[in-house]
């Protein structure tokens, strides 16, 4: 199956639970919580915490529907796999390109990113690796890709 909108790759991703970031110049925003749906309009999506009474009453984050042309996963060693959203193809490589000129050890990171269930238990004096999670997440990178344009 292939995603062709910023809707139907998100809703799918929201199952695995992972954290949700959204960056801008001025910061970041982090959203969490094993309850958290969608709900799209004409020109918004919603991701907020289904156990609200409604979306506006707890942590929520609204994203302009279609900002987001394209998405890709990113991955690094001792870390979860992240899906990424860019703007454009042409962002992502883009900052890619940065990252590696500039002498960045991290790359360029990008607005929008989902994180997959983690793959470690960090709650521990040591962090535990969970490999039903990075399991789950290879059958889901398997069926339905890395990267995706989307409309």
């Amino acid at each position: 199956m292939s995603f062709d909108s910023d809707l139907q790759l998100i809703e799918s991703l929201l199952e695995f639970q992972g954290t949700i970031i959204l960056r801008n110049e001025f910061g970041t925003m982090e959203l969490r919580g094993d309850d958290l749906t969608l709900k799209s309009g004409e020109q918004w999506l919603t991701i907020y915490h289904s156990r609200a009474r409604n979306s506006e009453r707890m942590s929520h984050v609204h994203l302009r529907r279609g900002v987001f042309g394209f998405a890709e996963i990113l991955e690094r060693d001792g870390g979860t796999a992240q899906m990424a959203f860019w703007k454009n193809e042409s962002d992502a490589r883009n900052a890619g390109e940065l990252s590696m000129e500039s002498g960045i050890t991290s790359p360029i990171k990008p607005p929008f990113a989902i994180f997959f269930a983690a793959f470690y238990d960090w709650s521990g004096p040591e962090k535990r690796e969970l490999p039903e999670n990075r399991a789950r997440y290879e059958a889901w990178a398997k069926e339905h890709g890395r990267s995706f344009r989307l409309h």
